[in-house]
């Protein structure tokens, strides 16, 4: 992949991350009260938004009319030039190569970014790694039973590794085969009731198979270092997150929300690291503690027709936003005054493109770029265009002088063809252009100058 195809993905993903990740913001904010549940889902969505159009070049358009057709072709041919010496010439060379430079600088130091992002999260791996190996199984036959047994209530079938460890906070790890460390003073200082919701607070992440989602996030913050939203948002999708589990916890194990936020806060901890191991706390950070307890006394669990809902809300979203979607120009077709002003302007400055685009038959008919040539040689004299203005509707005019060419008796217009004549007026002197225009393309044009006409081709 070169540098250019490189930087087209970075910013597809950014821009459009960017507007996912606002979004879901925005919806958070304007309904405070969503279940913690779906809010989670949200913050998914618009993370996997931003992966797939940074991974992802191609997308599906969304054909929308364009009203600027003229003015943007127009535009353009008013900006190209007609002729360019070697110095000319040069200096565009000179600017080229100092873009693609610059362009491969900018590639260079987002690959150092990613290069230090990846090397963070492969020694916190390696830590994740060499934690599961030197903790201890737990043997405490009741604690044991709570775990099959909560397991059994949200029907997780593979039940997690209960393990104790030199770790600051409860946390899960592990995304096929998941385990639960707790501290090693967890067992001696927290009451039976505290491990019973610790352990169902863990197994709520396991049951929303957050481990494998919490990728998503981290993916993002390796290959978009650089935007500050990416950064700041995944406090937003660590409280949705955790309070998802908070509610799940506590109708599985039927606690008292009091009782669960006291034990949120004797067992709250911090990262203070970025290679802290690969896997998910009871509580992170204490900016967000506040936030989930007041949560647990707002949010009430969905169920029945208000659940089915907010599951289709949440699909007609996904559909929406994940789907890399692009608004492209609807088939337009210009009028023959749009056509009569693009093509005098074409021909005077050769811009082959603009007539192309015009013109009846498919792809580039490089046939005429013979008549493009010698007709432009020949306006030259005229300058550039000035105005364009209709002079007969329903037949060719010859030549301001009488002379040149009338084509009004050797072309029978078909049905929806339009035939009709514009005065050109130029800088030094004036002409007449000819068109046929058959469902908004060109299909015979006409030069016939002052001095006698030049004749025309079929496109």
């Amino acid at each position: 992949m070169n540098s250019t195809c490189l930087e087209q993905h970075i910013w597809n993903g950014c821009w459009q991350g960017t507007a996912a990740l606002l979004l879901a913001y925005g919806i958070c904010r304007l309904w405070p009260k969503m279940p913690p549940h779906a809010m989670s889902w949200i913050w998914r969505l618009a993370y996997l938004k931003l992966m797939i159009a940074f991974i992802f070049i191609g997308s599906i358009g969304l054909p929308v009319l364009n009203h600027s057709y003229s003015r943007t072709l127009s535009a353009h041919i008013s900006r190209a030039p007609l002729y360019r010496n070697a110095r000319t010439l040069s200096t565009v060379a000179h600017h080229i190569d100092q873009a693609q430079s610059t362009v491969s600088i900018l590639v260079l130091i987002w690959g150092t970014g990613v290069t230090l992002s990846t090397l963070k999260i492969l020694t916190a791996l390696r830590r994740t790694r060499r934690l599961r190996h030197t903790c201890e199984s737990i043997e405490d036959a009741d604690l044991q039973t709570e775990l099959e047994q909560l397991c059994l209530r949200m029907k997780i079938k593979r039940v997690p590794q209960l393990l104790t460890g030199d770790v600051r906070g409860p946390m899960i790890c592990g995304v096929l085969k998941q385990d639960i460390i707790l501290p090693d003073k967890a067992l001696t200082t927290s009451s039976h009731n505290d491990l019973r919701m610790i352990i169902a607070h863990e197994l709520a992440h396991a049951k929303r198979h957050d481990v494998m989602w919490t990728w998503l996030p981290m993916l993002a913050q390796v290959f978009f270092f650089f935007n500050p939203l990416v950064w700041l948002f995944r406090r937003e999708w660590l409280f949705a997150q955790e309070s998802a589990c908070d509610l799940l916890a506590i109708q599985t194990t039927g606690s008292a929300c009091t009782d669960y936020g006291r034990m949120l806060l004797g067992h709250v901890v911090r990262r203070t690291s970025s290679a802290e191991p690969v896997g998910i706390g009871i509580a992170e950070p204490y900016e967000t503690l506040k936030r989930r307890i007041d949560a647990m006394t707002k949010f009430a669990p969905i169920t029945g027709k208000k659940k089915i809902a907010v599951c289709i809300a949440i699909c007609v979203l996904a559909l929406i936003g994940i789907v890399p979607w692009m608004l492209s120009a609807k088939d337009y077709k210009p009028t023959s005054a749009e056509i009569a002003d693009v093509l005098a302007k074409a021909f005077y400055n050769r811009d082959y493109e603009a007539v192309y685009r015009i013109h009846v038959a498919s792809g580039k008919p490089h046939s005429c770029d013979s008549a493009i040539n010698y007709i432009s040689g020949k306006l030259q004299s005229y300058g550039p265009v000035k105005e364009v203005t209709l002079e007969a509707k329903d037949k060719i005019l010859p030549g301001l002088t009488g002379k040149g060419f009338s084509t009004g008796q050797q072309f029978a217009p078909a049905a929806g063809t339009e035939v009709s004549t514009w005065r050109v007026k130029a800088k030094n002197g004036e002409y007449r252009i000819g068109l046929m225009v058959q469902d908004g393309k060109l299909k015979f044009y006409e030069f016939n100058l002052a001095d006698g006409g030049i004749g025309g081709g079929s496109l």
